[in-house]
């Protein structure tokens, strides 16, 4: 992947990654809803169209119903946020847009943690 470490640093984004689209997917679920197209079927829809992401894959796979996913996976995209937060502070690189947009949505991820990024190496 890169010098060492890159490996770690590059999970930790995608995890950040991959909240944030989990939270634009939930928000466009709900969405549907509201226009009264069903969420599974909405979730079909997302399967083959431009729109679709690992996320809604994820979500779709679980069987679970949007709220009940969300309630499952939250903790672990918080601490996985938390981690992609501490890493990135320590190597002095700022990920707080990765990190807003990621806390944007229906899921309660925790408050972003004001971190003062170490100088650069």
């Amino acid at each position: 992947m890169g010098p060492s470490g890159t490996a770690l640093s590059a999970k930790l984004l995608n995890n950040a990654l991959f909240a944030a689209c989990t939270q634009v997917t939930l928000s466009a679920l709900k969405a549907a809803t509201e226009l009264g197209i069903p969420e599974r079927a909405f979730l079909d829809l997302l399967a083959d169209a431009s729109g679709g992401s690992a996320a809604a894959r994820y979500i779709a796979a679980s069987g679970d119903s949007a709220q009940t996913y969300s309630d499952r996976i939250a903790r672990y995209l918080t601490k996985d946020l938390k981690a992609a937060s501490t890493a990135a502070a320590d190597l002095g690189v700022d990920i707080g847009k990765l990190l807003s947009a990621a806390r944007l949505g229906p899921m309660e991820l925790g408050e972003p943690v004001p971190v003062t990024a170490a100088p650069a190496r």
